[in-house]
C-alpha cells in the first residue's frame, strides 16, 4: 500500500488543532483542500478517522489507534530527510578527482596549498593513476573530474584542453650537455638515456623511438637515476619547477619538439559541485601560468 504522507500530515494537524478550520490555517491550505486529503486517506484505509457532528470533531476508535503511529512515521521521515540533506551537504564539501601522477606532483600539490586556504572546509580526495584508468573513473562516477592527458578516444566523456606541455631533457650539472640550452634528438642518441612511462606514452605515435639504456616506470625513479649520473631522461616541462630538480639542468629538445595536451575530463551529464568548479579554475590558472613561464624561457 502506498503511504499517503500528505494525508497523514493533514490527519495529525486536525487531531492537534481540533478543527478543520484551524488545521487548514496551520498547514496554509484551504478547508476544501484539507477535506480532500482526509477524504482520500479515509478512502485508502476504508474507514473513518473522525466523528463529525455539528457540535464537535472527535477521533474514531481507528483514528485514536492511528494517531501515535502516524506521529512516529512523520517524525521518522523528517529525521531521514534531515540526515539525507546533511549527507548531501557533506558530499558537496568533498571534491574527488583523478590525476595522473606527473601532474599530481608538479601541479596539483602546489594548487591545493592555495585552495586549502581559499576553501578550508572542503575535503579533497585524489585518485592518482594512468589516464585510461582516470577516464574509466570519470565515466563511472567515481570521481567528479580528471586532470590528465588525452589518450585515445572516449566518446562518452568531455575533454577540455588546458595547455600544451613540452617535454625537456634533464641531466646532472656535471654532464657534458649541462652547458647547453637545447639538444636535438640526434645529439641525445650520443648519450646514455633513461626512459620512463610518461615519455614512452608521448612518443607512442612519434617517429622517434630512442634506445633507452635504462628504462623505468616512474619519473621519480628516472630522476633518481639522473642524479646518480646514469644518464639523461626526458620529462614534462612542468616537473622542473619542483624543489628536487634545482640541482639538475634542463634542455629544450628540438627536431621536433615532443608535447602532450593537458586537459580536464568530465561527464557531460554529471553536474560539477561548486567546490570542484573552483578547484578546476585554480588548476587551469596555475597551468596557464606555468605555460607562459615556459614559453618565456624558450622564446625570451
Amino acid at each position: 500500500m502506498r503511504v499517503d504522507v500528505l494525508g497523514l500530515q493533514a490527519f495529525i494537524a486536525i487531531a492537534d488543532h481540533g478543527s478543520f478550520q484551524a488545521a487548514a490555517k496551520a498547514l496554509n491550505l484551504s478547508q476544501t483542500a484539507l477535506s480532500h486529503r482526509i477524504a482520500k486517506i479515509e478512502a485508502d484505509l476504508g474507514l473513518s478517522l473522525f466523528v463529525r457532528t455539528t457540535r464537535k470533531l472527535a477521533l474514531t476508535h481507528e483514528g485514536l489507534a492511528l494517531l501515535p503511529r502516524a506521529r512516529r512515521a512523520i517524525v521518522d521521515l523528517e529525521k531521514a530527510m534531515s540526515e539525507l540533506k546533511q549527507l548531501g551537504e557533506l558530499r558537496r564539501q568533498e571534491v574527488t578527482l583523478g590525476c595522473i601522477p606527473s601532474l599530481a606532483t608538479s601541479v596539483l600539490a602546489e594548487v591545493l596549498t592555495a585552495y586549502a586556504a581559499q576553501m578550508p572546509q572542503v575535503r579533497v580526495r585524489v585518485h592518482d593513476g594512468y589516464a585510461r584508468v582516470i577516464a574509466a573513473q570519470v565515466n563511472g562516477g567515481e570521481v567528479e573530474f580528471g586532470l590528465a592527458v588525452r589518450m585515445g578516444t572516449h566518446y562518452e566523456l568531455e575533454f577540455k584542453p588546458i595547455v600544451t606541455e613540452r617535454f625537456v631533457a634533464v641531466c646532472r650539472v656535471d654532464h657534458p650537455l649541462a652547458g647547453c640550452k637545447s639538444v636535438s634528438w640526434d645529439a641525445l642518441k650520443e648519450h646514455r638515456l633513461i626512459g620512463n612511462t610518461v615519455i614512452n606514452q608521448a612518443l607512442r605515435m612519434s617517429a622517434h623511438q630512442p634506445y633507452w639504456d635504462y628504462e623505468v616506470e616512474t619519473i621519480s625513479t628516472a630522476v633518481s637515476f639522473v642524479k646518480q649520473g646514469l644518464g639523461v631522461t626526458l620529462l614534462p616541462a612542468f616537473e622542473q619547477y619542483q624543489p628536487g630538480y634545482r640541482e639538475l639542468r634542463k634542455l629544450s629538445v628540438t627536431g621536433p619538439e615532443v608535447t602532450r595536451q593537458v586537459c580536464f575530463m568530465t561527464r557531460p551529464d554529471m553536474p560539477l559541485s561548486k567546490a570542484s568548479q573552483v578547484l578546476m579554475e585554480s588548476i587551469e590558472t596555475h597551468l596557464k601560468g606555468l605555460a607562459e613561464r615556459e614559453n618565456s624561457t624558450v622564446h625570451p
